[in-house]
């Protein structure tokens, strides 16, 4: 147990909430295994930190109900680490007295790559809807013009058309189809 990636302890709650097993915790290696027996929070934290311990070992030894939750701190060497800690209660028989286990395992590298696939997902998203944005305004920019040139061509091909309206409309074409084709060249380099 020892040995076990995770920090493991154990406080007898009839007795101070004394420990009777600590291993380590997983963020601060260094703590003695066996010299913590027969002590309590108030023993290896400052006064702020054994209180809020206290309370929650309080709550869940008069509850019977486990506490659960995510932690973000420092290590010993000032690194970022995030736990998962949980105190549940196990209660004694005619032999025992009811007991406190604690156990937090360092999720950090996990919880890491979760934050980081969280944020590719959401660059992704993002990246989709400019993609549709972009699709949905390119299509009406390539369909004036186009419209422009199918219309225009259709009018000239009226016979009852002078030629001065012929040319206005030639010119219509040219100025739709040169549009267009500055636009595809636009796209074509964007897409590069």
């Amino acid at each position: 147990i020892d040995n076990l990636p995770a920090g493991i302890v154990v406080k007898e709650i009839n007795n101070d909430f004394r420990y009777i097993y600590r291993n380590r915790e997983s963020y601060n290696r260094n703590l003695c295994i066996g010299e913590s027996i027969g002590k309590n929070d108030f023993d290896y934290y400052p006064p702020e930190v054994a209180e809020k311990k206290r309370e929650e070992d309080t709550l869940v030894a008069t509850t019977g109900r486990g506490l659960h939750w995510t932690t973000e701190g420092k290590d010993k060497n000032g690194n970022e680490i995030i736990l998962d800690k949980r105190k549940i209660r196990v209660d004694g028989d005619e032999l025992s007295s009811p007991i406190i286990v604690s156990i937090e395992w360092d999720i950090t590298e996990l919880e890491m790559i979760k934050r980081e696939l969280q944020s590719s997902k959401e660059k992704a998203e993002m990246s989709d809807k400019l993609k549709s944005a972009f699709l949905a305004n390119m299509s009406h920019e390539i369909r004036t013009p186009l419209n422009a040139v199918i219309g225009f061509s259709e009018l000239l091909q009226n016979r009852g058309l002078s030629e001065k309206e012929q040319m206005e409309y030639l010119r219509s074409i040219h100025f739709a189809g040169t549009a267009l084709l500055r636009l595809i060249n636009d796209i074509l380099d964007l897409s590069k």
